[in-house]
């Protein structure tokens, strides 16, 4: 019986769960946005929600919270540097989920996750990057 099991499995032991969750928050925090499946991105809402919350909790321990969840350096760093002073004293609400369609294989909803409230820094582009597409002439047939 289920008495007062709240978590899902997800088909995952305990460990397996913990990673799944590492690994997507990771994603999120790296590349600003992730696209998964709908159940992992409801997964992902929470822990990311919680881990905020958690670090912001106790003034002075926002390194030792985060360290706890994301054992990786730069990417601690970029939380404490970027994105947690944009949210100030936001409560909740820190990601937006957009709907991209389903997949082919199982027909599973896709999710793309990303911050809400964040804007994005974007490098200009120099003139010498930029790539010109060259179309082919059309050729005449004899007919």
């Amino acid at each position: 019986m289920r008495h007062l099991r709240v978590s899902k499995k997800y088909s995952r032991n305990s460990k397996d769960r913990k990673n799944l969750a590492r690994g997507l928050m990771s994603s999120l925090i790296e590349h600003g946005k992730v696209e998964t499946t709908k159940v992992k991105a409801l997964f992902l809402r929470r822990s990311i929600d919680k881990m905020i919350t958690n670090a912001r909790s106790i003034a002075g321990l926002e390194e030792q919270r985060l360290y706890a969840r994301l054992p990786n350096k730069k990417l601690v760093s970029k939380m404490l540097t970027e994105i947690l002073p944009n949210f100030g004293d936001k409560k909740s609400g820190f990601t937006t989920m957009v709907r991209m369609g389903v997949r082919k294989g199982d027909n599973s909803d896709i999710v793309r996750v990303e911050w809400s409230g964040l804007t994005p820094v974007v490098a200009p582009e120099s003139e010498s990057k930029k790539v010109v597409k060259k179309v082919p002439a059309k050729i005449k047939k004899n007919s």
